[in-house]
């Protein structure tokens, strides 16, 4: 026998002590015993793995089967009806899908009635799911950026059924996931969504939101606890065009919660602790996610004051989550966990202020029937939030933040939220304001007030966009970002036209901001309204050639006249809700514009044009915006007819959504100026 020479380095590995069925069959290399079943080789071909059983526990295995089948022959013949049935619904309901082979996921319940949906979602690959180091690195994500200001699971409970790190462990709702994988999407490496087959993250945000939409709308989830969850992620879309798709899933969201709710009541069965920790979760997730939306898009509350607010999270329903974290800290969970109970508490301060701002009344936000009870209203608004901002400054601002990145990063989006609620106090109060006609006198301390208020908050909001800068935190930032610095944005460039140093640094950090932003989210609609904006503003100040002697101009609140403000806010909030190169959009900003005093002759011209005036400023700005020739066929020099002035803008304009009805024409504002003459 020749002897080989040993290889350097060589060491025979050894056998399984057992191998699958399959590999057995196979005959080849089975790690079963040292991975655990499935083995490797079964895993990689999605195919089932069971242990092999030798000749001595065949033998046992046949006996019993034998005996098993001996003592059943007599009901054999009873039950031969029933078993074929069984054997049928099992045939029905037991598919073999592509996301099969991951083990966390739960089974989709498929029956006959909805075998035909299968086809479609396979096509739309909503059934297939990224790699696994990809998907880590999605589910990574999701905890890191979007799970601690929405924290509608148990991180633990997670990572346990996501690991199969524990026998019984349960399983994650496919349409969850992809839930988490959208809202997720924005946060990670551009490299990952170019590994995941997409060209940029934008792409990825939006395939992502499709299959998860299309997952919801086959029906094959029934949980309304998991449809819940997932449509409260999804109200993280925006979109140019679909601007009230975030409203729709927080509605639903909102309703599946109460279902799940009414569930335990009607069954009358007391939940169990966890069960209501789940939905103490959930539920001011949905509170979270609702005043975040009525203060960005100005948009009325769905959960009002009326609804019962459950229980604060305390730190005993979040222990397992603070230290079973994989991604955080036991220190810093505790120290997000904190910015989240004051989140909380800041969406209840929030909701007085919020239901005067943004009513859902039609008609609520464009006349006012008692303005001197509004200030009332919106002064005890205004108390309930230097409050919470006592508390804030007192015991969480700046706390822990050399801990983790992320700790700053929550702390200034949690102070983003709370100046932006103070400019929305402002707006309205100088919107009420506009409507005293004895304001420069009885009020006229309140409105130099409103206008300092005004200017803090704005330099506040300010203050943390270049913080956010400075941490190199701006990619992380949420879609509700760009909502929350659209106004100061604007407020600051009008302040810049004056050459105001400071307010042209602070305009070159928001541009960095949107720019990095736009890499992520569809901003092209919230950059056309601030362009409209401020050509609107400079038409304003350009129309006000009279001066106005009676009124200090320590009053004018960023070089504009309260009434000029005014105007110019209604056109911003209403076209926050607008959707892009849409009609509404241009006769939004056709009835801001129309109330330019008529007599000045530089924006007027005296050629007839079907026996009516034309002013120049209206084909000015239909030749900007559409080009020459190009311009909407919206003649604001008529006189309107009787139907339109009894008709509700929100019928003319055929819209759902109450807040964009409360849109109104010029003719249905009532401003004190005249409408254009022919």
């Amino acid at each position: 026998m020749v002897n080989l020479p040993q290889i350097s380095g060589y060491r025979r590995i050894k056998r399984a002590a057992r191998a699958c069925q399959r590999c057995h069959a196979r005959k080849v290399r089975c790690d079963a015993t040292v991975t655990g079943y499935p083995c490797t080789n079964c895993r990689l071909d999605s195919s089932p793995c069971q242990a092999f059983a030798g000749g001595r526990e065949r033998r046992k295995q046949l006996a019993l089967a034998r005996a098993r089948a001996t003592a059943s022959e007599g009901l054999k013949s009873v039950t031969h009806c029933a078993g074929r049935s069984s054997s049928e619904k099992r045939r029905s309901s037991t598919v073999q899908l592509p996301v099969s082979s991951y083990q966390f996921i739960q089974p989709l319940e498929i029956g006959k009635h909805n075998l035909d949906r299968l086809p479609l979602l396979k096509q739309a690959g909503c059934l297939i799911l990224p790699d696994k180091l990809d998907l880590d690195v999605l589910v990574r994500h999701y905890f890191l950026y979007v799970h601690p200001f929405c924290p509608l699971l148990d991180e633990a409970v997670f990572w346990r059924a996501y690991k199969r790190t524990r026998d019984g462990a349960k399983q994650i709702p496919l349409l969850l996931l992809r839930a988490m994988m959208f809202s997720a999407s924005c946060f990670v490496p551009a490299a990952v969504a170019t590994r995941c087959g997409y060209d940029s993250l934008l792409d990825a945000r939006d395939d992502l939101y499709t299959k998860a939409k299309a997952l919801y709308d086959s029906g094959l989830e029934k949980n309304p606890l998991t449809i819940s969850r997932a449509a409260l992620l999804l109200t993280f879309y925006s979109s140019d065009f679909d601007v009230y798709a975030n409203s729709e899933w927080l509605c639903i969201a909102i309703r599946e919660a109460r279902v799940t709710q009414a569930k335990h009541v009607h069954s009358e069965e007391l939940m169990s602790d966890a069960d209501q920790t789940d939905f103490r979760r959930l539920w001011w997730s949905c509170l979270i996610r609702d005043r975040t939306l009525a203060l960005g898009m100005r948009r009325p509350l769905q959960i009002t004051a009326a609804d019962p607010y459950p229980p604060m999270l305390t730190a005993d329903d979040v222990s397992d989550e603070i230290f079973g974290s994989v991604v955080y800290t036991y220190e810093v969970k505790s120290a997000l966990f904190e910015l989240l109970t004051s989140l909380c508490h800041f969406a209840t301060a929030v909701t007085e202020l919020a239901s005067i701002a943004f009513p859902p009344s039609c008609h609520a936000i464009s006349s006012i029937e008692d303005p001197c009870g509004e200030l009332e209203k919106l002064g005890s608004a205004k108390s309930a939030l230097l409050l919470w901002e006592l508390d804030w400054i007192s015991y969480m601002e700046g706390k822990n933040s050399s801990l983790h990145p992320s700790i700053p990063l929550f702390s200034s989006l949690l102070s983003i939220h709370y100046q932006s609620a103070r400019v929305a106090l402002c707006n309205r109060t100088c919107f009420v304001l506009n409507e005293i006609n004895d304001y420069r006198t009885r009020y006229f301390h309140q409105l130099q007030l409103c206008r300092s208020e005004l200017i803090a908050a704005v330099a506040s909001v300010a203050a943390h966009v270049r913080q956010l800068m400075v941490i190199e935190a701006v990619d992380k930032l949420p879609i509700s970002i760009a909502a929350y610095t659209t106004t100061p944005y604007i407020l600051l460039s009008i302040n810049s036209q004056s050459n105001a140093k400071q307010s042209q640094d602070l305009l070159v950090l928001f541009t960095a901001v949107n720019r990095a932003l736009g890499t992520r989210y569809h901003l092209t609609r919230v950059s056309n309204l601030t362009s409209r904006a401020l050509w609107l503003s400079k038409l304003l100040k350009d129309s006000s050639e009279e001066e106005v002697f009676d009124i200090p101009r320590q009053t004018n609140l960023f070089t504009l006249s309260l009434q000029q403000y005014t105007r110019l806010l209604q056109y911003i909030d209403g076209s926050m809700s607008i959707p892009r190169d849409s009609a509404q959009e241009t006769e939004v900003l056709y009835a801001a514009a129309s109330f330019i005093p008529r007599e000045l002759s530089v924006y007027a011209t005296e050629e007839p044009v079907n026996d009516e005036l034309t002013p120049v400023w209206l084909e000015a700005m239909g030749n900007f915006f559409f080009g020459p020739g190009n311009g909407l066929a919206l003649s604001l020099c008529e006189s309107p007819r009787k139907e339109d002035v009894d008709t509700p803008i929100c019928a003319q304009l055929d819209c759902d959504d109450s807040f964009s009805r409360s849109l109104q024409l010029p003719w249905v504002l009532d401003t004190g100026l005249e409408l254009l003459e022919t």
